[in-house]
């Protein structure tokens, strides 16, 4: 069985206790879940304050 880039990042991870956890609001938090918001908040922030692809979204939402 071959293990997955995901596999072994989960078990770097683990082993070198690269991303220490802070609870928030009840939620165990770390570096990756930031880095990972950021990833996804990122580009749909740049998307929406363009207007040229904002008005893109609503013309498909209007359909």
């Amino acid at each position: 069985m071959r293990w997955s880039f995901a596999q072994f990042g989960l078990l770097i991870i683990c082993v070198f206790h690269v991303a220490p956890t802070v609870q928030i609001l009840g939620m165990d938090y770390n570096g990756w879940h930031a880095v990972a918001g950021l990833a996804l908040f990122g580009p749909g922030l740049i998307f929406a304050m363009r207007k040229s692809w904002s008005s893109a979204i609503d013309r498909l939402r209007s359909h």
